[in-house]
C-alpha cells in the first residue's frame, strides 16, 4: 500500500517513513501540507499520515482536501498538542484515528491495519456494486 507522510518535522518524517518501509509498504513523504496535496494528485495514496500544525496548512484542512479529493482515503492525524476536543473533532470531520505523539510503534501498526483493512473492505463494496 502507498502512504502519504505529512509533516513539518524531519526526524518525525523520517522515523514515520522508515516504520511504513519496514512494514513493507511504500512512503511518500511531504514536508507541508501544501507540497503532500500536490503528492495526493500526483500518485496512488491508500493513507494518509498528517501532523496538524504545520506551517502552511494544518492537518485538520488536510484532512478537508483529501475527504474532497477521495472521501475513501483514510487519514491519520498526528499531533504532540493533543486535547480531547481537537481529537473529537477530528474524528467527527472524518479522520480514521487520531493519535498523539511520541506514537507507540505498536499503535501506529494498528492503525495502519485497521484503516486498510476498511480500504480494502470499502474498495471491495464499490466494485461489488459496479458488477450489480
Amino acid at each position: 500500500m502507498n502512504v502519504l507522510i505529512i509533516d513539518d518535522e524531519d526526524i518525525v518524517r523520517r522515523t514515520l517513513q522508515r516504520f511504513i518501509e519496514y512494514r513493507g509498504d511504500f512512503a511518500l513523504v511531504a514536508d507541508g501540507g501544501l507540497e503532500g496535496l500536490e503528492m495526493l494528485r500526483e500518485n496512488p495514496v491508500d493513507l494518509v499520515i498528517t501532523d496538524v500544525r504545520m506551517p502552511d496548512i494544518d492537518g485538520m484542512e488536510v484532512l478537508h482536501r483529501v475527504r474532497d479529493f477521495n472521501a475513501e482515503i483514510p487519514v491519520i492525524i498526528v499531533t504532540a498538542y493533543a486535547d480531547t476536543d481537537m481529537a473529537i473533532q477530528a474524528v467527527n470531520e472524518g479522520a480514521f484515528a487520531f493519535l498523539q505523539k511520541p506514537i507507540l510503534p505498536t499503535t501506529l501498526d494498528a492503525s495502519i491495519n485497521e484503516a486498510f483493512t476498511a480500504l480494502t473492505q470499502r474498495r471491495q463494496e464499490h466494485l461489488s456494486l459496479i458488477h450489480i
